[in-house]
């Protein structure tokens, strides 16, 4: 499952809820509550606690887990998982440098990689009625990476007040893209 969950501790609890109900292995999360990821073994984190991999089952098997400045990954025996979180005012060289740093984190990995997270970035590959310059860098950089955008553009990925985006993301390297069945998108309720 994949989330934003804006800081927010109610909307913390509701996603750990429904972890809890839908026996879910794994949580991709970007601006998770900071407090509420302090004092269990099942959340990683990156330094500033912008992105989370919530991991609530011991029997999967997580071999190494690190971060960098906007993502937290995970390794387990098939695969490399990665969290990322990029804010609205980044600029395009620095969501450019972000993208560098993402692919050379990846490249220690001898896996198949699956990347789930909010990039703030606009693109109508995944969706978006508008483009923006972070969103064709993105794209650009999934192409030459031979990553899948799973994100079929039929439902936004955010909404607020009336106003809708797509703005998050999910890719995965093309040999995965197979494996994934059932990608879709859940509207959680408004106000948590």
């Amino acid at each position: 499952m994949q989330v934003n969950l804006d800081r927010s501790k109610r909307a913390m609890d509701l996603f750990i809820h429904r972890c809890t109900t839908e026996n879910t292995d794994l949580g991709i999360i970007a601006e998770p509550n900071k407090n509420m990821t302090k004092y269990s073994s099942k959340w990683i984190t990156d330094e500033k606690i912008d992105t989370a991999i919530y991991a609530p089952h011991k029997n999967l098997s997580i071999r190494k887990s690190g971060h960098g400045k906007g993502y937290t990954w995970i390794e387990t025996d098939e695969l490399a998982i990665y969290s990322c979180y990029v804010p609205p005012p980044t600029k395009v060289e620095e969501f450019q440098h972000f993208l560098h740093e993402l692919k050379i984190s990846i490249t220690q990995h001898n896996k198949e990689v699956l990347i789930g997270g909010d990039f703030n970035a606009k693109a109508h590959t995944w969706g978006s009625t508008i483009e923006d310059q972070k969103g064709n860098a993105l794209a650009e950089w999934a192409s030459e990476m031979d990553y899948v955008i799973l994100n079929d553009g039929g439902t936004p990925t955010f909404e607020r007040n009336g106003g809708k985006s797509y703005i998050d993301v999910t890719m995965c390297s093309s040999k995965l893209s197979p494996s994934v069945d059932k990608w879709y998108i859940t509207k959680l309720p408004q106000k948590y």
